[in-house]
């Protein structure tokens, strides 16, 4: 009920701000840099957050060339990851229209390394280490705040070559995430 209040909220907020043709946030020679934060301080895993940066660079419209960087720890896990990438941004609307929405959708290679510390029974504990090569997939939607700021909301898919990540089973070669943050546009 909390999240779903301050989505309502940002979208009030949003009908009051001005902002420019999403569209033109996306021409040829736009330089993007996105940044996320998440932290949470009672998960089964002890304090747990996420911090993760975008680099990016329109070559053309609506086409994107990034480098992402993740970094993940718990009283777990530690996992960094980074992703070389291109990703699509879509119009929506025509010339006539303003409107602060750009979908997009992207796919990355790059590699992650995962430290795992078991919790277990000491006769039974070893801590494990991993790297693996990963392919990203991702699509989401930035809406825009201002003329150069936006509110990035998306749905990422990573595939590993090894057990990097960690879900409810123990290590895992999939991470499946939802990850919101802010992107800003320069130049």
């Amino acid at each position: 009920m909390k999240k779903t209040s301050v989505l309502l909220v940002l979208s009030a907020l949003m009908s009051f701000v001005p902002f420019r043709a999403a569209a033109e946030r996306a021409d040829a020679g736009t330089v993007e840099v996105g940044l996320n934060l998440m932290y949470d301080t009672d998960t089964v895993a002890g304090a747990d957050w996420t911090l993760g940066a975008l680099l990016g660079y329109f070559w053309t419209d609506g086409w994107m060339v990034s480098g992402e960087f993740r970094l993940e720890d718990n009283d777990y896990t530690t996992l960094y990851s980074a992703v070389a990438g291109v990703e699509k941004s879509f119009e929506v609307g025509s010339a006539d229209t303003i409107t602060p929405f750009i979908p997009y959708v992207g796919a990355g290679v790059g590699f992650a390394s995962a430290s795992f510390e078991n919790r277990g029974k000491k006769e039974e504990a070893e801590d494990r280490d991993g790297t693996a090569m990963i392919l990203e997939f991702k699509g989401g939607l930035k809406v825009m705040l201002t003329g150069d700021l936006a509110l990035d909301v998306g749905v990422y898919c990573d595939l590993a070559t090894d057990d990097v990540y960690f879900d409810k089973d123990g290590p895992s070669k999939t991470d499946v995430s939802i990850r919101m943050g802010l992107r800003t546009f320069l130049f």
